[in-house]
């Protein structure tokens, strides 16, 4: 478990699948270490993303640009991103700025299988 800027990042390998779950106000202050820690997980290996958001109750826009260049970055490498957060402001926030329109974004806990 990694924890910094008022974010709690915890990390799982299932399959060919790496769950990071996070936990705290995704913002300027700790957005680009979270999205460097995903990378640095996830750029190197043959694996898909998922993020967990469901403990994010707000995210910046400097937050929503971390989401974007993992979501980029792995696209160019054939692999997936996919979030997980729950019904609510930060879904609503994404939702607004339209990212849900080119990124997989889910509600659906069931996408952790047995990792839940």
């Amino acid at each position: 478990m990694n924890s910094f800027a008022g974010v709690t990042i915890e990390e799982k390998t299932v399959g060919n699948n790496v769950i990071f779950s996070i936990a705290g106000e995704i913002v300027i202050a700790n957005a680009e270490k979270m999205q460097s820690r995903v990378l640095e997980k996830a750029g190197g290996e043959e694996i898909d993303v998922i993020l967990d958001l469901r403990g994010v109750p707000y995210i910046d826009s400097f937050g929503r640009g971390a989401l974007v260049q993992i979501n980029n970055v792995l696209e160019k490498k054939d692999r997936r991103l996919l979030i997980l957060m729950n019904d609510g402001h930060v879904k609503e926030e994404l939702d607004i700025c339209r990212l849900s329109s080119f990124m997989n974004i889910t509600t659906d806990a069931r996408v952790l299988g047995d990792a839940a």
